[in-house]
């Protein structure tokens, strides 16, 4: 499927470690509010390292996490074998593709946090999302968390302070983002540059490139059709602030056609 994005697949390969340092959180209250709402277990695509999966965990619920990314599954196991059995119970990892996996039973929650975009062609995206109504219960809600196509930036350079890291060494994170209209593609290249705590001495630096589709309004909701879905909310930000066209996500909630 879509050989002409390969360039943009290998994602967070060489620094998945890193991820969590800069990843925001402000999204998890708002997957427990409807984990309270839908209950278990909760089917969580893309799972990354288990940001949200272990957040869920914690609050008692049974999450089924699927990723294929190897150095991301790698943090994740890593993790996991950290935490204490009260939390491993909870947590099934599977290394599978969004785009097209089986896990041979149905669930009443499904989320895909900010990972949708990482299906960069048009089958992958129908692909992911028949997978998704293939395994939502028929009472069941999926929450797609989308970047609005018109809100992405054609040109923008970002450069995040450092974190503290193990061995008294700091990391940074910057980054350019480009959009292409006619592939409808954004372009990501991520530097991550570690340094002595102490001295400031540049000890690595790891240049990362991956990409994301860019999906606009109406395609999205063709997308949806297509897959025998529909949106019944959506929501501009994880307030739940009302969708508009000034909003910087747009978050949508699913169900089955009926």
């Amino acid at each position: 499927m879509g050989n002409e994005f390969e360039e943009f697949r290998k994602g967070y390969e060489k620094a998945a470690k890193y991820y969590n340092l800069f990843a925001s959180n402000e999204d998890i209250p708002f997957y427990l509010s409807f984990a309270n709402e839908f209950g278990s277990p909760v089917l969580d695509l893309a799972a990354g390292t288990g940001r949200v999966s272990f957040e869920l965990a914690r609050k008692g619920f049974d999450v089924f996490a699927v990723e294929n990314s190897s150095a991301m599954l790698a943090v994740f196991r890593e993790e996991l074998a950290k935490q204490e059995s009260s939390i491993t119970n909870r947590i099934s990892l599977h290394d599978a593709d969004m785009r097209n996996f089986s896990l041979g039973r149905k669930f009443p929650l499904i989320i895909i946090p900010t990972s949708f975009g990482h299906a960069l062609a048009t089958e992958e995206q129908l692909a992911l999302l028949r997978c998704v109504h293939d395994h939502l219960a028929d009472s069941g809600i999926f929450i797609l968390d989308l970047f609005p196509g018109g809100r992405q930036p054609e040109y923008a350079s970002f450069e995040e302070p450092p974190v503290d890291i193990d061995g008294g060494r700091t990391v940074s994170r910057s980054g350019i983002m480009k959009s292409d209209p006619l592939k409808q593609i954004l372009s990501i290249n991520l530097t991550f540059t570690i340094r002595d705590g102490h001295t400031g001495t540049v000890l690595e630096e790891i240049n990362q490139k991956s990409g994301a589709a860019v999906v606009f309004k109406r395609e999205a909701d063709l997308l949806l059709m297509l897959s025998n879905l529909e949106c019944v909310e959506e929501f501009g930000d994880f307030s739940k602030t009302p969708y508009s066209s000034d909003s910087g996500r747009r978050i949508l909630v699913i169900r089955k056609k009926e």
